[in-house]
């Protein structure tokens, strides 16, 4: 057993190692995070501060859903829906981290000075 304790400027990750057909078999169910933060800024956040998994273009954001929810070639654990299709630009982000992995939790978009 060990005892962490916080220190100001030091974050603990923990790997998550599992393979996206390592995953359960069941349906996965995915519920959109109300955390008070605009999507836009999310989508932002995300952008400059995490890689991109995969990107599709889909025509809606259930097929978007489905895409992340099937995914297995890693665990796919959120994804983001950018609107509707235009031309040959990409539409649907699929990541392996959402708002529960990161560090502060939901709290990680509202502080500027986190990368």
């Amino acid at each position: 057993y060990v005892q962490f304790v916080d220190a100001q400027g030091v974050d603990y990750f923990e790997n998550l190692c599992l393979k996206g057909n390592q995953a359960c078999k069941a349906n996965r169910v995915f519920q959109v995070p109300r955390i008070g933060v605009a999507d836009d800024k999310v989508a932002q956040y995300a952008n400059l501060h995490y890689y991109i998994d995969k990107e599709l273009q889909v025509n809606s954001e259930a097929a978007c859903r489905l895409a992340c929810e099937i995914e297995n070639e890693f665990l796919c654990r959120s994804f983001l829906y950018k609107g509707a299709p235009s031309g040959t630009q990409y539409n649907c982000q699929l990541f392996h981290l959402d708002h529960k992995t990161l560090p502060d939790g939901p709290s990680t978009f509202l502080n500027a000075e986190r990368p």
